[in-house]
């Protein structure tokens, strides 16, 4: 599956990993990350973790993302994965 990024994308990604503040009052630039953090997560080029506090996101990038954007890949598949992507 090929997906075309745009530039904001490839910037996005190319500017994790990054914290995304996720509490009960974002800042509109949050909000619209998270929009952006929502199609690339479902795209499986970022993956994420809540921070301790319970509002931040630390958004990182997957293999296919780092991919996407040109970087070498971190982590080899293991053979016989059944959730690595070609």
């Amino acid at each position: 599956m090929t997906v075309e990024l745009g530039n904001g994308d490839k910037d996005f990604l190319g500017r994790c990993p990054q914290t995304i503040i996720i509490g009960k009052h974002p800042t509109r630039i949050d909000a619209a990350k998270m929009k952006r953090v929502r199609r690339l997560w479902q795209l499986r080029l970022v993956k994420g973790d809540v921070g301790n506090d319970g509002q931040s996101l630390k958004v990182t990038l997957t293999n296919a993302g780092r991919l996407a954007i040109g970087r070498p890949v971190i982590d080899a598949p293991i053979e016989g994965d059944t959730d690595a992507h070609a």
